[in-house]
């Protein structure tokens, strides 16, 4: 388990360092769930499956 002390920005933002992204193959605009248990907050990375990978402009070609 790799453990990092976070800091919150004023605007609520945190940092993840760069070797827990490439352990967890985080990239830049990727979707992370966030969960809370008791005291705690979790952090999951949301993996879409191929349905979910079509983007708005692959919809609106079919509907033409």
């Amino acid at each position: 388990m790799d453990v990092e002390v976070l800091s919150v920005s004023s605007r609520g933002r945190i940092t993840i360092s760069k070797d827990i992204r490439k352990k967890m193959s985080i990239s830049a605009g990727d979707k992370l769930m966030v969960y809370t248990e008791g005291e705690n907050i979790f952090l999951k990375p949301v993996r879409s499956s191929v349905d979910e990978e079509l983007n708005q402009e692959d919809i609106l070609i079919t509907k033409k």
